[in-house]
């Protein structure tokens, strides 16, 4: 199974695309902007993963180098 996401700012457009998938005999879910944003979030980690671990101590530190906060 795959799945197809379009966005669409017409009101006209996403009904006609919602009609047509329905004809057609295809299943249609109606996703939030914030389940969008999540899901290419999701997609986003997919296709970076490098498979490395990364200590929770290098993640800080690199937060405070990154905001300055590293001068005490």
């Amino acid at each position: 199974m795959e799945t197809l996401i379009i966005r669409t700012q017409s009101k006209r457009n996403f009904r006609l695309l919602k009609e047509l998938a329905t004809q057609l005999g295809e299943s249609v879910e109606i996703v939030s902007p914030e389940k969008a944003e999540d899901l290419t979030f999701g997609k986003m980690m997919e296709e970076t993963k490098t498979g490395t671990y990364t200590s929770r101590e290098a993640i800080m530190e690199a937060l405070k180098i990154k905001h300055g906060d590293d001068q005490q």
